[in-house]
């Protein structure tokens, strides 16, 4: 019996203690979830105050602003009161000035009735002033303004006659003066060359033993680069150089230009000499392309097509009255450029029809035309404008209706006209001696003809194989009596026919 109750008592202390646990748990978690639920509300306590202090800030900046805006109103109402005082000022003012203008209008009432009055009784003295005055004169108003108006036009048209020449005297004047001023600004711009009758050129010799060389045996070389080159050539006379005489300047340029190159080696013989001259020969028709180009360019004028810089290189070798024709045309360029700019027009279309205007000239010995009319066909080969083809053709006319034409006309008489420029003398000269070869080279069978020795010797080349000695005879003869009859010569001329044959073989 002890065990059970032992076992009663047991489960009764361990029911205790149990309960004891529990009852001590129970309070534990009590406490800490009231300790939780504290601290939530101390959270939400702190959240708040924070929110009413923000609250309280917005407010308080609210107020600010509401006072701020209160200020602004009082002081616009402040403006608006004072701006009330000045309209009720300025309107009491405005009565009274507007009592002034009414007393002011009633015035100018009265005034406008007085003139009124007195336009009428003006209008009728006036009536009867003109009634009075027919009366009078015997004459109606009308008739009286038609005799008055015959009279004033009498006198008006005797005074404008006056007027009218006295202007045009004024404006011949004014316009000489005008032009002369132009063309001494021109020419003041302009750096002109002195013409220069030449009808030589120089050759340096390497030494003097190549005068002998040049020579030949029996003087053959000389005579071979005569024949060839069409030059007389000066060898004794001045020591250290050859002296190379011709009127005409590119059978002058390439004379030189064959000495020199044959100058620098190798043997002189008759058949090097005719080689050496063919190969200068299209040596400088080359270089005529690039004389042309850089003329061009110093000219200021581009877009040239390659023909017509060809035709423009080939102008150094012509002359007229002694004045290169290429220099002349530069020139002419130049002044009317300068005339185009004084005028207002277009320098450049100028300096272009001044720089192509005597271009037929060296076309003049393959057409059978005036240089103006053959420069005018070339032009429009190559392509320039009808303005351009325009100068060209009428730059000697004497009519013409065209400002450029006749800018190219005036610089083209500056240029030509100025002291030094050109001489009759030389120009007649080359004409003669051009005459005395055409007359030689006119008959059959002849070769090439060159006049020497200032025109007192002609050289006359014929091929042994077409001409026999007794035709070459009778040749000779017509070519002498051709001359007495065609050629107004002083003195004598010595006439030269060579009929020779050169006979050439390669070994190899």
């Amino acid at each position: 019996m002890g065990i059970p109750v032992a076992m009663i008592v047991g489960a009764l202390l361990g029911a205790l203690a149990s309960f004891i646990t529990f009852f001590l748990l129970a309070k534990r978690y009590k406490i800490a979830s009231r300790i939780e639920l504290g601290e939530t509300l101390l959270k939400n306590l702190h959240d708040t105050h924070d929110q009413e202090a923000k609250l309280l800030s917005e407010t308080n900046e609210l107020l600010g602003k509401q006072e701020d805006t209160l200020n602004e109103s009082r002081e616009r109402q402040g403006r608006l009161e004072s701006l009330l005082v000045r309209a009720e000022t300025a309107l009491s003012k405005g009565r009274d000035i507007w009592g002034g203008l009414e007393e002011r209008h009633s015035v100018l009432d009265a005034r406008e009735e007085e003139l009124h009055q007195r336009e009428k009784d003006l209008e009728r003295q006036a009536s009867e002033i003109e009634a009075l005055r027919t009366k009078i004169s015997g004459w109606t108003k009308n008739e009286a303004e038609e005799a008055w108006l015959e009279e004033l036009s009498a006198l008006n048209s005797e005074r404008e006659s006056q007027l009218l020449t006295l202007d045009r005297e004024r404006l011949t004047v004014q316009r000489q003066e005008e032009a002369r001023n132009i063309l001494v600004t021109v020419l003041q711009r302009q750096g002109v060359e002195q013409g220069l009758e030449r009808c030589v050129d120089y050759v340096d010799l390497p030494g003097e033993t190549y005068k002998l060389r040049l020579i030949g045996r029996e003087g053959r070389n000389a005579r071979a680069f005569q024949r060839a080159t069409g030059v007389d050539l000066l060898i004794d006379d001045t020591p250290g150089v050859v002296v190379v005489s011709c009127f005409d300047p590119m059978r002058r340029a390439l004379a030189c230009r064959s000495l020199s190159e044959l100058f620098q080696g190798g043997s002189i013989h008759p058949g090097r000499i005719e080689e050496l001259v063919q190969a200068t020969r299209k040596q400088m028709d080359e270089d005529v392309l690039e004389t042309g180009q850089a003329i061009a360019r110093e000219a200021q004028v581009f877009d040239l097509s390659e023909e017509m810089l060809i035709v423009l290189g080939r102008l150094q070798y012509c002359q007229s009255y002694g004045q290169s024709l290429l220099n002349h045309s530069v020139e002419v360029s130049r002044l009317s450029g300068s005339l185009a700019a004084e005028l207002g027009l277009d320098p450049v279309l100028a300096r272009r029809c001044g720089l192509l205007h005597d271009v037929g000239r060296a076309l003049e010995h393959d057409l059978d035309m005036k240089h103006e009319d053959a420069g005018r066909r070339f032009a429009e080969r190559c392509g320039e404008s009808d303005q351009v083809q325009q100068v060209i053709a009428g730059h000697h006319a004497i009519e013409f209706e065209d400002a450029y034409t006749s800018i190219v006309q005036i610089a083209d008489r500056m240029s030509s006209e100025r002291p030094g420029a050109r001489s009759q003398s030389i120009h007649e000269h080359v004409t003669r001696l051009s005459e005395m070869e055409q007359i030689a080279a006119a008959h059959p069978h002849v070769q090439s003809a060159f006049a020497f020795n200032a025109g007192r010797e002609l050289s006359v080349f014929v091929k042994a194989e077409d001409v026999s000695a007794r035709v070459a005879t009778k040749l000779c003869r017509e070519i002498t009596k051709d001359l007495e009859a065609k050629l107004k010569h002083p003195g004598t001329v010595h006439v030269t026919l060579t009929r020779e044959t050169l006979l050439r073989e390669k070994v190899g």
